[in-house]
């Protein structure tokens, strides 16, 4: 009796464990004109390990400028989101990419 007990416990207890070690969903957060993000440097910078964070053209063909983005989260994945015949434009001039003064 003790063992069919003990067998029962096990597997409850078990099945509790596992689903309390099941990850948690990945976000996904949308970046552009009337997205919850304006800029991908603030998606970014509220991503957790795992997420998605989509970037959408901006209004009028225009790139997201002087764009730097410094991934600490593992499995962070960005994806460009064409809308129609516009794609996604980043330009970096006129910014710093030397590295210089990054923590």
């Amino acid at each position: 009796m003790n063992s069919t007990v003990a067998t029962v416990c096990a597997s409850g207890c078990l099945a509790v464990l596992s689903v309390a070690l099941r990850p948690s969903t990945a976000a996904t957060l949308e970046v552009g004109s009337g997205k919850p993000f304006a800029r991908i440097e603030d998606a970014n910078d509220k991503a957790q390990a795992g997420d998605v964070v989509l970037v959408y053209p901006l209004a009028g063909g225009k790139p997201y400028e002087r764009t730097a983005v410094f991934v600490k989260q593992k499995g962070l994945t960005f994806r460009a989101v064409p809308a129609g015949t516009a794609w996604v434009a980043v330009q970096g001039k006129g910014f710093n990419y030397s590295g210089a003064g990054s923590t």
